[in-house]
């Protein structure tokens, strides 16, 4: 019986609460550009991609709605972070499925190799 509770524990477990401002930090280091490019106006895909990311993040680390986030990032309205959110979400689904797939397709080349004498 713990067994069975601690499998739905952990599979129903909330992921780790982190401050905005940490994910602000981590988020601009990865990426190259200032807190402030975030915060601010510009849409080059230099920015506004880490600002989806940081999006995406704050929605899941933090318990801020989308309008504080919006608000959080330069006032934005709360169906901007929406986009964001979901646009991050789908470049993650694609790099997951090119490494799915990368990773299938290496694996028959190499039994194909391996086959030959």
């Amino acid at each position: 019986m713990i067994d069975g509770l601690l499998l739905h524990d952990l599979a129903h477990a909330r992921p780790v609460r982190t401050p905005f401002i940490e994910i602000e930090r981590q988020v601009a280091a990865r990426h190259g550009v200032s807190v402030a490019e975030l915060r601010g106006p510009c849409r080059a895909r230099r920015v506004a991609w880490p600002r989806q990311e940081l999006m995406w993040r704050a929605r899941r680390e933090t318990r801020l709605s989308l309008p504080q986030i919006g608000e959080r990032l330069g006032g934005r309205d709360h169906t901007t972070v929406i986009h964001g959110v979901r646009a991050h979400q789908d470049r993650l689904d694609r790099a997951r499925d090119l490494a799915v797939r990368a990773a299938r397709d290496q694996a028959r080349r190499a039994a194909v190799q391996g086959g030959r004498p």
